[in-house]
């Protein structure tokens, strides 16, 4: 190529080939990518030689969409009850539960969430001394309802009058992405949205914890998370409480592991129990292991610590500890530790008589519940 001669020509046959293509093609914005010869003087497409357009390929634009809708894959998960930061101790004991989902496989769009996306859940809750399990669509559950916000949070709700203290219950699943960048992945799980909260409206109130003291409420929030997998770097905690009349607590359980653990401006939740020792109430010492027997609630930073203790729902307790408890009108024994202060209190049995299918009320079941 010789300057400048040569370059001022390519540059004049190239300008005339992309007039040429946008006149045949309609086209009023592309991108073409070109072949191109400089030929040497004697050959057959021109004598005389000179630069020559060989080719012309058009190559398509960049994407100029930044945002793309997500699309839900169905994968099968377990979800349980937070013990962190959430709640109170009392609300974080009373709803404890695991959740099994299964999901529609569909794309996350306003118009798609307007219908529940839930296609199974098995649901295990405690129900005072009993572990139940729900099981279905929640769109079939007693007075199922499904409700979108129009922006990121779903809530698919359900009655459930066969408790002691009937609720109603609504599962709301937050920051659900309609939209995300076209770098980021746009396969999603229900792993990836992760925020979950039940939101419970009781009939009765119930016992709960504000500031330093016990009060009642008719409403508990309690966080949902994937379940935790032990971890190798997973942080085992002790604690130790000594108290008057004898009664001494001795606790083992496991901070998550970092990142997820302890770290500047963060507060660990519980993710496992190891054992509980209780002695003092009982002639022989209380032992805990299960998961439903024991609850954690940690204040912010962990500053202070909340332990909730129910051994009737320990498995394989044995019948004179429960005879002795019952005996002292002892169903719960909370503990609370701090760098300043630790109690312990205990709160009794609920005598309130039960009819479990007395829909109406009135304290009998009949034809009109049924109805």
């Amino acid at each position: 190529m010789d300057w400048q001669d040569d370059y001022i020509a390519l540059s004049d046959l190239l300008v005339t080939a992309a007039e040429k293509f946008e006149n045949v093609t309609g086209k009023s914005k592309y991108i073409l990518d070109f072949e191109y010869k400089k030929l040497a003087p004697g050959g057959a497409a021109i004598p005389a030689g000179g630069l020559a357009v060989k080719q012309i390929r058009e190559i398509p634009l960049p994407d100029t969409t930044h945002y793309i809708t997500p699309f839900l894959i169905n994968e099968p998960v377990e979800f349980r009850s937070f013990q962190g930061e959430c709640s109170d101790i009392f609300g974080n004991h009373r709803l404890k539960s695991r959740w099994w989902f299964e999901t529609e496989s569909i794309w996350l769009t306003k118009e798609n969430l307007g219908d529940s996306f839930y296609a199974s859940l098995k649901l295990e809750y405690l129900a005072g001394n009993r572990i139940l399990t729900m099981a279905g669509a929640p769109s079939l559950w007693p007075m199922a309802f499904h409700v979108f916000d129009g922006t990121d949070r779903t809530t698919d709700g359900w009655f459930m009058h066969h408790l002691a203290n009937p609720r109603d219950c609504g599962l709301n699943t937050d920051y659900i992405p309609t939209e995300i960048r076209a770098d980021e992945n746009p396969l999603l799980t229900l792993s990836d949205i992760r925020w979950f909260t039940l939101q419970v409206e009781y009939n009765e109130p119930v016992l709960s914890w504000e500031g330093m003291g016990p009060t009642t409420t008719k409403t508990d929030v309690i966080c949902l998370r994937p379940s935790p997998k032990v971890q190798p770097g997973d942080i085992l905690q002790e604690r130790y409480f000594k108290g008057p009349g004898g009664v001494s607590i001795s606790t083992t359980f496991y901070w998550p592991a970092p990142p997820g653990g302890p770290m500047p401006g963060y507060t660990a939740d519980l993710i496992r129990w190891v054992e509980t020792v209780i002695e003092g109430y009982t002639s022989e010492p209380i032992v805990l292991h299960d998961w439903y027997s024991q609850t954690y609630r940690p204040e912010h930073h962990n500053f202070g610590e909340h332990f909730l203790y129910e051994p009737r729902l320990e498995p394989g307790i044995s019948q004179q500890i429960l005879d002795e408890l019952r005996a002292q009108d002892v169903r719960l024994i909370h503990l609370y530790v701090s760098f300043d202060t630790n109690s312990v209190a205990t709160y009794g049995f609920d005598e309130k008589e039960f009819y479990p299918a007395d829909i109406d009320g009135d304290k009998d079941t009949d034809f009109a519940d049924y109805a």
